[in-house]
């Protein structure tokens, strides 16, 4: 697995679990950019978000955050609130987070940084190759 696509395992067994949850998925994709990025668009069926387009975004130095914004935007999302705790936190964490969200909107919050995807020596790199199959 190359280096720029080595996160993609890592969003698909999140995908999966959302999935599995039953939350709606609608399309995700792993972007190879420094740092690397992905983002799952997700579908919520609940008053908080009516008139929203919403999706998860993830990042190797921030990890997760949920998005949302007014529908049919063409500028990006608007909103912006961490999800989780590091950068790889388990599928399991990230969908029992995303079911909070769905009810009730998290608070809008500033970005942590975790780490910085320069680093190769602080083991994160093997974390994430776990997830492939």
């Amino acid at each position: 697995m190359h280096f720029h696509d080595a996160h993609a395992p890592y969003l698909i067994a999140v995908t999966e679990a959302l999935t599995a949850a039953g939350l709606r998925v609608q399309e995700w994709s792993a972007e190879e950019d420094d740092p690397r990025t992905g983002i799952i668009l997700i579908a919520f069926g609940t008053p908080s978000y009516r008139g929203q387009d919403t999706a998860l975004t993830w990042d190797e130095e921030s990890g997760w955050h949920l998005v949302w914004g007014p529908d049919g935007h063409d500028t990006g999302y608007r909103y912006t609130a961490p999800l989780g705790a590091g950068v790889l936190p388990t599928p399991a964490n990230i969908t029992s987070a995303v079911q909070h969200a769905a009810d009730r909107r998290p608070p809008i919050a500033v970005s942590s940084l975790y780490r910085a995807f320069e680093d190769m020596d602080d083991g994160f790199e093997t974390e994430l190759r776990a997830y492939a199959r």
